[in-house]
């Protein structure tokens, strides 16, 4: 038996995440609550083919959905993304990205309020969690939502009395966990950006534990500071 602590991740890990979680000094499971998939794109292609000034994504899944299908689009001059994780992930298909300082939703907006833009399309999924309209709260930037994947929350009863910690990483996750369940305040909660902090908030006085930065290296490094 062990007596290390017990963080639970309420979504599956990648290779890559599990890399990021050797050698610390708790133990931790995998549960997902969601579960994507991407939109058939003859439902969406054909309007996002049309021209804009820029792009918007705030997610991974929706940069994985769009990316498929370049050849079938006229890239815009501005591409902005959240952070630097998913402008990475951009340029792998030779696309710069812009993104803020401070890695969320609402810096975003501050950041595009910057250039001279009157049309975007948000790359996003059927529960997507931010609103740029409200946002930039302008009448001379119009903003179009294309649904890219769809996310379907996948709740689950879970035994919290061995678990120290829980982790959410999307809004989407959040409620479909406390659909199912309630949460102890006394267990740790970390969530990987504000959006998905804010959500909590809604079901729970626990008090969220961000990183400054929107990454699951960053989101590691302060579940390793707060628990070891």
């Amino acid at each position: 038996m062990t007596n290390a602590l017990c963080v639970l991740f309420t979504r599956e890990l990648n290779e890559r995440n599990k890399t990021a979680l050797y050698n610390t000094c708790y133990d931790y499971r995998e549960l997902p609550f969601i579960q994507s998939k991407p939109i058939d794109p003859s439902l969406w292609l054909k309007e996002a083919s049309n021209t804009t000034d820029a792009w918007i994504f705030t997610s991974s899944k929706a940069i994985e959905s769009v990316c498929l299908h370049l050849d079938s689009l006229t890239i815009p001059d501005f591409i902005f993304t959240v952070g630097s994780k998913s402008a990475q992930q951009l340029s792998k298909y030779k696309l710069n990205a812009i993104y803020p300082d401070v890695h969320n939703a609402t810096h975003l907006a501050g950041l595009i309020s910057k250039y001279s833009i009157s049309r975007m399309v948000h790359f996003c999924g059927n529960l997507k969690a931010v609103e740029f309209e409200e946002l930039l709260d302008t009448d001379s930037l119009h903003i179009q939502s294309i649904q890219v994947y769809e996310t379907i929350l996948t709740p689950v009863k879970v035994d919290l009395s061995y678990i120290d910690g829980l982790v959410f990483m999307s809004p989407s996750a959040v409620r479909s966990f406390f659909s199912s369940n309630r949460l102890d305040s006394k267990k740790y909660v970390f969530c990987i950006g504000s959006t998905t902090a804010s959500e909590l908030e809604k079901y729970s006085d626990a008090s969220p534990i961000t990183p400054k930065e929107f990454s699951f290296t960053s989101l590691v490094e302060m579940i390793n500071q707060t628990l070891c």
